[in-house]
């Protein structure tokens, strides 16, 4: 009789850890992603291949992923650059990682920039080896990295020099 109440006791711990488990794996990938470290950003020099039909060629894109504070940090410095960049909405591009339509970012985005299509993200994240957000490049019009950066303070230092 003993066996019998130890072994529903050791089957009600293990679907208790199995719950708790699952708990833990929902939060994991409801996590944004990690903020954009130096590394991660791509060097200048560094020849990008955008994905086809893309004309005129886009000469800055960004890369947000609502939710992340330090994209949250980013997107009035980047609405602010975007909407006098030369060549305007034409050559501005975003990639929004996560929710598509996201209220606060197409509301700030959309009128100074091109939206990427959630069918497009791996395309774009490819080219620009994107594993972090934000991200923020300037493109020369043959696909060639300028600058890149990482946050606020670091697109306002890109956008003095």
């Amino acid at each position: 009789m003993a066996s019998v109440g130890l072994s529903v006791i050791a089957v009600l711990l293990s679907v208790f850890n199995l719950l708790l488990l699952y708990g833990v794996i929902r939060r994991l990938k409801e996590r944004p992603p990690r903020a954009a470290p130096d590394e991660a950003l791509l060097a200048p020099g560094t020849a990008v291949e955008l994905p086809a039909g893309e004309r005129p060629s886009p000469t800055l894109v960004g890369f947000f992923a609502p939710g992340c504070g330090p994209c949250d940090e980013l997107l009035p410095s980047f609405a602010a650059y975007a909407s006098s960049h030369p060549g305007g909405r034409e050559r501005v591009r975003v990639v929004l990682y996560g929710e598509p339509g996201e209220p606060r970012y197409t509301q700030a985005l959309g009128p100074v920039a091109g939206l990427v299509p959630a069918e497009a993200h791996p395309l774009w994240t490819a080219a620009f080896r994107t594993s972090a957000y934000p991200q923020v490049h300037a493109l020369s019009p043959a696909g060639v990295v300028l600058w890149s950066a990482g946050s606020a303070a670091e697109l306002a230092a890109r956008v003095r020099a």
